[in-house]
């Protein structure tokens, strides 16, 4: 159970599954439970938050999980109208993942992938996904404890991501 725990903030669940042994009936019933699931508890993001709302840029939301689920967050979040367009990856629903959808995305609105910044949390997910498109990857760790990959820069808060836009 805590490795289930450990890889379900990280991998999508069918990935959990199969690299725990959960049987193909067990996943399945999971899978359907999941899918109901929703975020009720109160929810509130990172007080630097304010610092991506504000820049005057065009930004985009890509996540990955359950539809249903990612949604109730985000709107628990009251952030949707922070961004010109949200993806949410659900890999019960398609094969997308977030490297099809942010090169969807610089595909829709035309920009060149040297001229997109990726921020994700997740070196071996958005990060890698930015640098083998050829985007620029901005590795978000408040701890500053997670190797950052080659290309990539990090910052422990978004007080400076302005400074990052040049």
């Amino acid at each position: 159970m805590h490795e289930i725990q450990h890889w379900m903030v990280r991998k999508p669940f069918a990935v959990v599954a199969q690299l725990c042994g959960i049987s193909a009936a067990v996943t399945a019933q999971a899978v359907q439970l999941l899918q109901t699931l929703r975020y009720t508890d109160p929810l509130s993001y990172f007080p630097d938050y304010a610092h991506v709302r504000d820049l005057p840029v065009d930004k985009f939301l890509v996540t990955a999980g359950f539809t249903g689920m990612q949604q109730s967050k985000i709107s628990k979040l009251g952030i949707a109208g922070d961004f010109r367009e949200i993806v949410i990856v659900d890999a019960t629903l398609s094969n997308a993942t977030k490297k099809t959808s942010f090169a969807y995305l610089s595909e829709k609105y035309s920009y060149p992938p040297a001229a997109v910044m990726v921020i994700g949390d997740d070196p071996g997910s958005e990060i890698k996904a930015a640098l083998e498109l050829g985007m620029r990857a901005v590795l978000y760790d408040r701890t500053q404890v997670v190797e950052v990959p080659d290309g990539a820069v990090s910052v422990a808060d978004f007080s400076g991501i302005g400074n990052l836009l040049e």
